[in-house]
């Protein structure tokens, strides 16, 4: 006797996430086709590849957490439909998208799941194929990806809002919008703890050797898994992706540039430390290299010194015999803020990023600095210029945050509408499987 069950997707992720996720897959499996729209097709291997790359942005293990991730896959599913939906309207639209964007979304998102996975081995273990494969098992699907976005975003500039729709927005939902949380204004003065010259010493003499090791025919790629001080790229044999000018340091960048594709440069030294870079292809202005990373590492002589100058820098502060300002303008290393008095801007309280940054700031008061505190940035004081308690909006003083709320609560609403009426006319089927016992 046959039997015939319709399940959605339970069966699906069973047979292909347990037996085949952690392996080269299997290609039947994978040729299923989940969902048809228009004229394209989802497969099963697209679902299953998008899924395993959401899920590795939220943390979620199909082995640990299976309902939670057939949850994900069935959310997963109903945006490829959707951005199925808007690339059969961009090609009707003659939307183009670039080659670059493509290979920069491309080497974004494999970046991100080396960094997730910890290594390219384990990434290959976990998806069922190398990297280069992935890549190219994705193309199709980020190119109709950008170009879903590129539609999206141009139908979402379109819709605006005026002073009436703002005005009614706040009247109809005043009871519903949060109130504007607790601020804390925020300056920062930052001593880092420096490398002195004996760690500086014994990284260069480690670099060395690797640059030397790789003259001699090693693979770059291995040492830099190896030895490079760069987590980032590390495990991803060096690799940094796509970057154009003014996105790298400038001694790296400088260097960068002049090679051609697979030239190794000299040992270069950076405020990061001693790099030697390998140019791997460029894309009109951006480059792609690898790099191996040897930073020096501060002893506890060179910490002990950091320590006293940020005490000798505290002491001044409480016995009034200077000022904040003046002290962040002589001492601070914080590049982004240094120009500015240390000034960070507003932050929501509960949202200040640094745990330690938040500990201090607790138990000040406006105008206090604060003691110094340790952070892997380095040594800090922080001043609190400003507190403003949480309130409810008001029209008058937050018309921009209102008039935001107004402006996405709009859009999310008629892009509904909009992708809704657009599904009308197309032909969408979501296919179920037919399970034989």
């Amino acid at each position: 006797m046959r039997k015939f069950l319709f399940l959605k997707w339970l069966i699906i992720v069973l047979i292909t996430f347990m037996g085949s996720l952690y392996s080269q897959g299997n290609s039947m499996l994978d040729d299923w086709i989940v969902a048809v729209v228009d004229n394209e097709i989802i497969l099963l291997s697209d679902l299953r590849s998008n899924t395993l790359q959401y899920a590795a942005q939220m943390g979620i293990n199909p082995r640990e957490n299976m309902p939670e991730f057939l949850k994900l896959m069935d959310q997963v599913l109903e945006q490829l439909i959707i951005q199925k939906v808007l690339y059969v309207k961009g090609i009707e639209d003659s939307v183009v998208v670039e080659n670059r964007h493509v290979e920069d979304l491309l080497n974004q998102q494999v970046n991100q799941l080396v960094m997730q996975y910890g290594s390219r081995e384990k990434v290959k273990e976990v998806m069922g194929s190398p990297i280069e494969k992935i890549k190219r098992d994705w193309e199709d699907i980020a190119r109709q990806s950008l170009m879903a976005k590129m539609v999206r975003e141009k139908k979402e500039m379109n819709i605006q809002v005026n002073r009436r729709e703002v005005i009614d927005f706040f009247k109809n939902n005043k009871d519903s919008i949060p109130d504007l949380p607790e601020s804390l204004h925020i300056a920062n003065l930052l001593i880092k703890i420096q490398p002195g010259a004996e760690s500086k010493s014994k990284a260069k003499a480690r670099i060395e050797s690797i640059y030397e090791q790789i003259k001699n025919g090693a693979d770059f790629q291995k040492m830099a898994r190896e030895y490079s001080d760069d987590p980032g790229s590390a495990a991803a044999g060096g690799e940094l992706g796509f970057f154009q000018r003014g996105e790298l340091v400038k001694e790296f960048e400088e260097v960068a540039y002049q090679l051609q594709p697979g030239e190794l440069s000299e040992i270069v030294e950076s405020s990061h430390g001693y790099h030697i870079i390998q140019l791997i292809e460029r894309q009109g202005d951006k480059i792609n290299c690898r790099h191996i990373l040897a930073k020096p590492e501060p002893t506890k002589e060179d910490e002990l010194k950091t320590v006293n100058l940020i005490k000798e820098i505290h002491q001044k502060l409480s016995t009034g015999q200077a000022t904040f300002e003046e002290m962040v303008k002589q001492y601070s290393e914080d590049e982004t803020s240094k120009d500015n008095n240390g000034d960070l801007g507003w932050w929501e309280k509960d949202m200040v990023q640094l745990k330690e940054f938040r500990y201090v700031l607790r138990n000040l008061k406006a105008g206090e600095v604060s003691e110094p505190v340790k952070t892997q940035l380095g040594y800090h004081i922080l001043k609190l210029l400003e507190i403003q308690e949480s309130r409810p909006l008001d029209i008058s003083q937050d018309w921009e945050r209102i008039e935001n709320f107004a402006l996405q609560m709009k859009r999310q609403r008629e892009m509904k509408r909009w992708v809704d009426k657009l599904k009308e006319n197309v032909y969408i089927s979501k296919k179920e499987i037919i399970v034989s016992r």
